[in-house]
């Protein structure tokens, strides 16, 4: 490797021939040629991946079997860069991307111990990109996504890269222990990309958040320290509530478990987005409860499913 080989880009990528190219290709539009690595890790892909990826020009590694974070970990082994770039393979970046890195690789020199990062924008127009993620795109969270997370090859291998057993929520993971070793997390909108995976419809909304909630569900404690999945199965709580009440012809009660829900999905959307007109309102606090009713049955399903193997382990011996 050149010594003058300063950024590595690691992209998990599984089944992505649709957008793997044109990440890559942002990468060598935006990028000072010479100055940095990529590396693809496929998670076992049956289409055209792998070959676009080797056609231009990254390196590949193959694990059908890892988890995400395994993934991303096999890709920075691959590397030698001091600062690591994690981006989706459905991830680009931009022009203004590009005017930025620079300042963020002299900030990370002088403070090692930090994360940068920002959430794409969405790259269409539908009314979920309006409504849903741009708006979260410009506002700093809890945590940085992986999606497009930037840190230093020190603090990395301090941490022990990310958590192997995770499938999902490795971010949030990685973020949290950062922050317990004395690491600052820099939301930085400046570092502009744009996301082309973000989900147009209601249910592919829901499917995606559905398998994000699985996240916050890995364990009992994990699910008592998120908000979010607390928040979801009360959520669905209220909702099983409201059909049982139904089901009995007891209306008050039926009324009184749709408002607690319209409440949580209101109060959600404010916090999620200050300001907005009465229709972006709604139309926000509908996603709301998409949004809480996908990561409340994640903790449902997840949470039983772990009950249940937890009780045949306990009858094996």
């Amino acid at each position: 490797m050149s010594a003058d080989v300063q950024l590595a880009f690691v992209i998990p990528a599984y089944r992505e021939e649709a957008n793997i190219a044109q990440v890559l290709s942002s990468i060598h539009t935006h990028v000072v040629p010479g100055s940095y690595e990529v590396v693809v890790c496929d998670n076992g892909s049956d289409d055209a991946t792998v070959v676009i990826a080797r056609r231009m020009g990254a390196r590949v590694v193959v694990d059908g079997a890892a988890t995400i974070g395994q993934l991303r970990n096999l890709g920075v082994a691959q590397t030698r860069a001091p600062v690591i770039v994690f981006l989706d393979a459905d991830v680009c970046l931009t022009a203004a991307w590009a005017r930025a890195i620079g300042g963020v690789q002299e900030q990370m020199q002088v403070a090692p111990q930090c994360i940068r990062g920002a959430r794409g924008m969405p790259a269409g127009q539908a009314w979920i990109h309006r409504e849903w993620f741009a708006p979260l795109a410009q506002r700093p969270a809890r945590y940085l996504v992986t999606s497009h997370l930037i840190t230093t090859r020190a603090l990395f291998e301090q941490l022990g890269g990310f958590s192997a057993h995770l499938t999902t929520g490795e971010d949030c993971d990685f973020c949290a222990r950062a922050e317990a070793l004395g690491a600052r997390l820099h939301h930085d909108p400046a570092l502009a990309v744009v996301d082309h995976g973000y989900p147009a419809d209601l249910r592919s909304f829901f499917r995606r958040e559905l398998w994000h909630g699985t996240g916050d569900c890995e364990s009992w404690q994990a699910f008592v320290r998120s908000p979010v999945a607390v928040a979801g199965a009360l959520f669905m709580g209220a909702g099983l509530s409201t059909l049982v009440f139904a089901g009995l012809g007891w209306w008050w009660s039926a009324a009184l478990s749709v408002s607690a829900m319209l409440l949580l999905c209101f109060l959600l959307s404010y916090k999620k987005r200050r300001r907005a007109s009465a229709l972006a309102r709604v139309q926000h606090a509908l996603l709301c409860g998409a949004y809480l009713a996908a990561r409340g049955l994640a903790a449902i399903t997840a949470l039983g499913f772990r009950g249940r193997r937890h009780q045949r382990r306990v009858v094996a011996t």
